[in-house]
């Protein structure tokens, strides 16, 4: 099955397989349910600073958005919009940058935020476990 939804508004060639194998991993954990999906967007400053302005009252560029769907009961955990010009500009391999602003966005979506410092650092907990992983797995780049 395919969890993910991949609009990609950019010239970043992804590699699905891979993005969905991180999915995954939250459902290992029972963060997930193997019938929830979301939408990830690629895309770049211009829209993230619309969105980030619009949403946040931010007009700024950010590095990922991620907005949560209300309804979860039919499944869909919401969208993750990911800025690849930020990623760009700040690795020289941004398939890597881009997988895991994919699991801080999937960690939003699990409802884990940072505003308080007992959350970051749960939050942090998981991120770090899953990239872990994403090194463990001797990532390749495999979306450029």
């Amino acid at each position: 099955m395919n969890n993910i939804e991949i609009i990609n508004e950019t010239e970043i060639k992804v590699n699905e397989t891979y993005l969905n194998n991180i999915f995954s991993w939250l459902i290992e954990d029972k963060i997930f349910k193997h019938s929830d999906t979301c939408c990830l967007k690629l895309s770049d400053n211009d829209v993230i600073q619309e969105l980030n302005a619009k949403y946040r009252g931010k007009n700024e560029p950010t590095d990922v958005l991620t907005f949560p769907c209300e309804t979860k009961e039919i499944g869909f955990l919401g969208d993750i919009i990911v800025n690849c010009q930020f990623v760009g500009a700040i690795s020289d391999c941004p398939d890597v940058e881009i997988a895991k602003l994919f699991i801080h966005g999937l960690l939003h979506l699990a409802g884990m935020d940072h505003l308080s410092v007992r959350q970051k650092n749960e939050m942090t907990v998981y991120e770090q476990k899953y990239v872990d992983k994403l090194r463990r797995g001797d990532f390749q780049s495999s979306f450029s």
